[in-house]
């Protein structure tokens, strides 16, 4: 295939691949409009000089099967980064975990097996939500995987993360003090 046919097919699946984009992309990610474009000339390239393709290089068929490379092209940047984001919000999880149990200037943190120890003493379903959460699951695969609304797992975290502060730092202002504990008339 020459440089003077690919442009030709570019020129005539411009719209068709720009709509597809325009329909499918999420608007987050607006900024990756000229990548998904070029990955689709990327992939009708390699398909056409491979000999693929349609059937039938008729504008109409051409224009389909475009406009099919850009929509896929579409789900598959979305799927990555969605999953980027969930490894985002994992780490960002861990972080805050790790933060809440620093030692005062000792700077300690926690590491894996006091963090499981810590996730034992929790209560369910506090305990589940939080082992899911810590094992990378996104809030919303919890909800799925205990069957509460997304709006109940965050409630959870929130409750768990203070649980685990009371846990890991026995005089943290967090702590609520019982009416019944002997120590506090």
């Amino acid at each position: 295939m020459t440089e003077k046919q690919f442009r030709k097919i570019v020129t005539l699946t411009k719209p068709a691949v720009l709509g597809a984009i325009r329909a499918y992309l999420s608007p987050d990610l607006a900024h990756a409009i000229d990548d998904v474009a070029q990955n689709t000339y990327v992939r009708i390239y390699r398909a056409l000089r491979k000999g693929g393709g349609p059937s039938k290089h008729s504008e109409a068929t051409l224009r389909s099967w475009s406009y099919v490379i850009a929509r896929n092209e579409c789900f598959r940047l979305q799927k990555s980064e969605a999953s980027n984001r969930r490894k985002m919000e994992v780490a960002s999880d861990l972080f805050l975990l790790n933060e809440w149990i620093q030692y005062g200037e000792q700077d300690r943190w926690m590491d894996q097996d006091a963090l499981e120890r810590s996730l034992q003493q929790l209560e369910e379903p506090f305990r589940e939500t939080m082992t899911l959460l810590v094992q990378g699951h996104s809030l919303a695969e919890i909800g799925i995987r205990t069957g509460a609304p997304e709006g109940t797992v965050k409630s959870r975290v929130h409750r768990a993360r203070e649980r685990l502060k009371e846990i890991l730092i026995p005089d943290s202002p967090g702590k609520m003090v019982s009416q019944k504990d002997p120590g506090n008339v």
